[in-house]
């Protein structure tokens, strides 16, 4: 005959009544799963499966991202004791440790990146992590270098050509060290009654990347004219 009607249970007090019903459980276990066929006849058909449900672990991924192009990239992942670990990211990278070193990362490098744990069952278990690959610093060129005349004196340099922020200027007496702070973030410096001649150079930093310096332009400072 026809099966008439269906009875499951499913092990934790949950039951249904559908042909192909779908049942999620809770709790980490080995539940037993029952399913009663009854035809139109009144025939009854039972089997019984035992389900092993594992509550889904929660990986712990780490890197050292942001990092500056031309760097390493160090990945890490745990969470799952006894499992396989597999890496997989841009440009095709994949790798098969939990510990994973990328060198001499490229800006391709950067991205999303995929692990997967797989227990001894089988089961595997993903989460991604995004990698920030930030582009080398570039200083750029200061203009505006002059000569003007001393004490009564007054201009603008203008900083061009950065990759970054600009974290400082900087002076020197000689355009050499030592150099002296000035706490300008913009791209504009204005100097005004200058005493000696004296060099002028912006500090740029790119996210990860190591700071580094402009040009230094050269303001010369003439002393005044003695009339004669």
């Amino acid at each position: 005959g026809n099966i008439a009607s269906y009875s499951w249970t499913f092990g934790d007090g949950a039951s249904a009544s559908a042909s192909n019903p779908s049942h999620q459980y809770n709790t980490q276990g080995v539940y037993t799963t029952t399913l009663i066929a009854t035809s139109d006849s009144g025939c009854l058909s039972e089997i019984s499966k035992n389900i092993k449900h594992f509550e889904t672990p929660s990986l712990a991924l780490s890197s050292n991202s942001p990092v500056c192009e031309g760097s390493s990239i160090n990945l890490s992942v745990s969470g799952l004791a006894g499992a396989d670990y597999t890496w997989s990211g841009p440009t095709g990278f994949s790798d098969t440790v939990a510990s994973s070193n990328i060198m001499n990362a490229s800006l391709n490098a950067g991205g999303t990146y995929v692990a997967t744990a797989t227990n001894s069952s089988g089961c595997a278990y993903y989460d991604s992590i995004d990698i920030v690959i930030d582009s080398a610093s570039v200083g750029g060129n200061v203009l505006g270098a002059t000569t003007v005349c001393i004490n009564q004196n007054t201009g603008t340099l203008q900083l061009t050509g950065r990759r970054g922020s600009v974290i400082r200027w900087e002076s020197s007496n000689t355009g050499t060290a030592p150099w002296a702070t000035i706490n300008n973030i913009t791209d504009s410096l204005i100097f005004s009654n200058l005493t000696t001649s004296t060099w002028f150079r912006a500090v740029v930093k790119k996210g990860a990347c190591m700071a580094e310096v402009s040009n230094s332009a050269k303001v010369k400072v003439d002393a005044a004219s003695t009339g004669g």
